[in-house]
């Protein structure tokens, strides 16, 4: 029966191919589900010790933070400033030994900064000579004061080299540096700001998922600390407490892999059975057993195993580590691909089950019938006379519902399993990522620097400065293969009649788009969307699904009225408007939008946010980018 099974194998390779690549596929996206999946969670997890942060605390309320039960640690942190140099960032902070052991950073060589002139930096940090740093070596850095918000150059002496989960990595922007409380307290400005705090909740992993979260929520609100100055580490979180969603999401995901991979090989399997019939009826003939046969479909299966589920698993190891990076953990990793292959085997085991019952169950007699089956019957003959591609494809399925619904059904899951894997691919890459925020295709965003917001400086003072005025657009434009460039408009303005323990009522506004807007028409759920070229000021659309109406408490619908006061430290405007329809996106912070000639109107000041530069195809983007 070995021998019968070989030969088999040999005289029908194009079927094992198609099987080998099923079964191999299969073993590859369990692998990459398995241990691509384990090494992002373990990542996450590895990345900070903390369940959220509290931002703006006084001493007395630090005090009382650390008179909570719940609490396991606190951490403190200030931000110190930024140093921007080219394509490098270098962020400057103050640090508690306790916000060191949260955030998994440690000093590796050299002593944690004590004196005002003493700093912690990352060893990768690089200077602009390409000149390494060392303990004991000098070092200017030219930073914006996070409180005074003025530019300073400060000499420090280098302590100790900082680690942090983020060292060792390639292609990075953003680099660490600590300096010490000596440091904050001579500063007169810095010295007066509020600290942030990172807390660590007891017994976190026995809690679910949202139990933490309302924990969090819960803690922040009897220590009347405002919801805006609570943040909730959702990567520790939901990395840690797995939500039901998730866990059931990652085994839905396997479970349809699984599922696929048995529907195509039992659709295989059970053709290639059909066609063989008189084979299997002269083996039963010559004295083969019901046994027998079964075991032959089953070695067929067996064989084709040991050939391609190890194909599948070094390939879906190989994609998950580069998919993962250099934080890809090989041991446990291995052992997970190893169980993957074992899930494929029992799931190819398993496809084989009733093919291989089916072949048992064919008798000698059962071959003869199959033969004459081809034969066409009298009913045939009648539907002949009106054949058409229609009537013969309805034919044709008909004759086998079983094997019409499981064909139907495995192409259903093998559409499934390539665009889930498509998705996962896109998911971890940076430019798809990226482009969300370039909705017209552009290579350049150009912001107002929002490193001069404070308690007193506001978006809107900031675009009364001109930042983002028409002359520099227009020198952009004359940069040598700009195509053109986008305004993104912006205003926060306050609801009138609602106030807050923090004040007024704070939302955005933001300029429906003048470029790519076809999506705004299918996610339009009542009423209409104004022109985009239109100056009628007394209409706006609605996002009734933003965060910010649901932390205000405000619900509105098309047809109701709405008053804005739009401000800056020098005037004040006010603005009714009917809400003329309505767009809900839980994925956008933006409340109303407006078309671009109105915003332009209702704000006293400039309301551009951004410039989105858009170049044209095969552009010198590093010569553009320098001008």
């Amino acid at each position: 029966m070995i021998r019968i099974a070989k030969a088999n194998l040999k005289a029908e390779k194009t079927k094992n191919y198609f099987v080998g690549s099923v079964i191999a596929l299969a073993a590859f996206l369990l692998t990459v589900v398995m241990t691509f999946g384990y090494n992002s969670f373990t990542n996450l997890q590895h990345e900070s010790n903390f369940q959220a942060l509290f931002y703006n605390l006084n001493n007395n309320e630090i005090l009382r933070l650390k008179e909570i039960e719940e609490i396991n640690k606190i951490g403190l942190y200030k931000e110190i400033g930024r140093e921007k140099k080219e394509e490098r960032l270098l962020s400057i902070l103050y640090t508690d030994q306790a916000m060191m052991d949260l955030s998994n950073a440690n000093i590796v060589l050299g002593k944690f900064p004590t004196k005002e002139n003493e700093i912690a930096i990352e060893k990768d940090f690089q200077l602009s000579d390409d000149r390494s740093l060392g303990l004991g070596d000098s070092i200017s850095l030219q930073f914006r004061n996070n409180a005074s918000k003025e530019f300073q150059t400060s000499q420090f002496v280098i302590s100790g080299i900082l680690q942090t989960t983020a060292s060792g990595n390639e292609n990075r922007m953003g680099y660490n540096a600590l300096v010490s409380s000596a440091f904050v307290e001579a500063d007169p400005f810095l010295s007066k700001e509020d600290y942030s705090a990172a807390i660590s909740i007891n017994n976190s992993s026995s809690y679910s998922n949202e139990e933490l979260k309302s924990k969090i929520k819960e803690i922040g609100q009897r220590m009347g600390i405002s919801e805006r100055n609570v943040q909730i580490n959702n990567v520790n979180v939901d990395s840690n407490n797995l939500s039901g969603s998730t866990v059931i999401s990652i085994l839905s995901i396997m479970l349809i892999i699984a599922l696929a991979c048995w529907l195509v090989i039992y659709n295989i399997f059970y053709i290639s059975i059909t066609k063989r019939i008189k084979q299997y009826g002269q083996l039963r003939a010559i004295g083969a057993t019901k046994r027998q046969i079964k075991q032959l479909v089953l070695y067929e299966g067996e064989n084709l195993s040991r050939k391609y589920i190890p194909i599948g698993v070094i390939f879906g190891c190989l994609m998950s580590w580069i998919l993962s990076g250099f934080h890809w953990n090989a041991v446990p990793s291995f052992s997970l691909a190893f169980l993957a292959g074992l899930l494929t085997k029992v799931t190819v085991r398993a496809s084989l089950n009733a093919p291989s019952k089916f072949a048992s169950r064919i008798s000698p007699i059962t071959a003869i019938r199959h033969v004459d089956a081809d034969v066409n019957t009298k009913k045939e003959k009648r539907n002949s006379k009106r054949l058409t591609p229609f009537s013969l494809a309805a034919l044709n399925l008909s004759r086998s519902r079983k094997k019409t619904v499981l064909t139907l059904l495995s192409l259903f899951l093998s559409g499934t399993l390539f665009v889930s894997l498509g998705t996962l691919l896109n998911s971890v890459d940076p430019i798809s990522k990226a482009e969300k925020y370039f909705p017209n295709h552009g290579r350049f965003d150009i912001q107002i620097n929002n490193e001069l917001y404070s308690e007193t400086t506001s978006l809107s003072d900031l675009q009364t400065e001109g930042q983002l005025s028409t002359s520099l657009k227009n020198k952009i434009l004359a940069i040598n293969e700009v195509e053109d460039v986008i305004e993104h408009q912006y205003i926060e303005a306050a609801i009138e009649g609602i106030k807050t323990d923090d004040g007024a009522a704070i939302v955005s506004i933001e300029n429906i788009p003048t470029l790519n807007n076809e999506r705004w028409s299918s996610h339009l759920a009542e009423g209409k969307i104004p022109d985009v070229d239109s100056s009628d000021a007394s209409y706006i659309l609605l996002n009734s699904a933003s965060s910010d109406l649901d932390y205000y408490g405000a619900h509105y619908a098309v047809g109701d009225h709405i008053s804005f006061i739009i401000a800056n430290d020098q005037e004040k405007t006010k603005h009714d408007f009917e809400i003329i329809g309505d767009i809900p996106d839980k994925n956008s912070g933006t409340s109303f939008y407006l078309p671009p000639k109105v915003m332009q109107t209702a704000a006293p000041f400039n309301s551009n946010k951004s410039y989105e530069v858009i170049t044209m195809d095969k552009s010198n983007e590093e010569l553009i980018k320098s001008e």
